[in-house]
């Protein structure tokens, strides 16, 4: 969620729409940032035990549906408000805008329940084992993987219809799928990261291919290995701090309660982003000082996000409105 505001606060806060304002930064976290927030959403999803008909699993969409979508529709309806007045025109073009005015992670998520919830019901009226359904899995990856290297997804439609099925986004299922297979194989994920081979070339790949993307040398499929490379990074990463990030440290508190709330802070972001920095941005792109652009960033995407977090304690004052607005039980 920090990585999802620092990088708004780049590209609606320095650059605007004034100028063109790119950071290392800011190029560097989006490799993986958004493949990791689909990745440890499937990775929370997936409970191989769990029972799937098309009884229970219409009940999950449903409930999925009043939690992802009529939110996203709440306040992406409320940004349109707030920042330009309810026209016709401004609706057309938000139904068939590229990013639905930045509400489109939910609406994408949604979509992936659906298809991997229908899939599981599938599997288990033909009864496939946990490997079978990874193996599956493994397999749509490198499918999907193979097709959007080889035909970009720009080919697929025309730009308007593209742009309202929301086409380029539906790469990000793969990541989805990849969260299913480690939650599916965790203990064997586990052995693979305590070998200190593996750990040692996956960060040195994943350093490498991060450097030629910064200084924009591009190997075929590099942005799918350094998305999977940055994933699985991470996740080790806190995997072997994790005494740090846990309950009983102020940090692990700090850190656990933002996530539990990253759906509250994705919704209200855009409305505490600083939209007048470009002055600052124009600074940074003609004085290059990234360790000073990075803490001031997270400086400014921290305070947006406690500004979320007091706004959502104040909202869910109203059990009404915490279940509508945010999904609250």
């Amino acid at each position: 969620m920090l990585l999802v505001v620092m990088f708004h606060v780049f590209v609606f806060s320095y650059r605007g729409w004034d100028f063109r304002y790119n950071s290392s930064y800011g190029i560097f976290f989006s490799t993986f940032r958004m493949p990791l927030f689909f990745f440890i959403s499937g990775f929370i999803y997936y409970k191989y035990e769990r029972r799937w008909d098309m009884a229970n699993g219409f009940d999950f969409i449903k409930k999925k549906a009043l939690i992802q979508l009529v939110p996203t529709a709440v306040f992406s309806l409320a940004y349109i408000y707030c920042f330009g007045g309810m026209t016709v025109d401004r609706l057309y073009r938000h139904i068939v805008d590229f990013d639905k005015s930045g509400y489109w992670f939910t609406i994408e998520l949604f979509i992936f329940f659906i298809a991997v919830t229908l899939l599981r019901i599938l599997f288990q009226k033909i009864r496939l084992s946990l490997n079978q359904e990874c193996a599956v899995f493994a397999l749509v990856i490198l499918a999907l993987t193979s097709v959007y290297t080889i035909v970009p997804y720009n080919y697929w439609l025309e730009s308007d219809v593209r742009t309202a099925i929301q086409m380029n986004y539906h790469r990000y299922f793969i990541y989805f799928l990849f969260g299913c297979i480690v939650k599916g194989k965790f203990s064997v994920v586990e052995r693979m990261f305590d070998n200190k081979i593996f750990t040692m070339c996956l960060l040195s790949v994943f350093v490498i291919i991060g450097l030629l993307q910064i200084h924009d040398t591009f190997l075929p499929m590099q942005q799918y290995v350094l998305a999977f490379t940055g994933i699985t990074v991470v996740f080790s990463f806190f995997r072997h701090y994790s005494n740090l990030f846990s309950q009983q440290t102020r940090m692990g508190k700090v850190l656990q309660y933002v996530g539990r709330r990253t759906l509250d802070i994705y919704l209200l972001h855009y409305f505490f982003l600083p939209y007048n920095l470009q002055e600052l941005g124009q600074w940074f792109s003609t004085h290059i000082n990234p360790s000073t652009e990075f803490f001031c960033t997270l400086l400014i995407a921290s305070s947006v996000i406690v500004l979320c977090l007091v706004s959502s304690n104040v909202l869910r004052v109203s059990p009404l409105l915490g279940k509508y607005l945010f999904g609250a039980k």
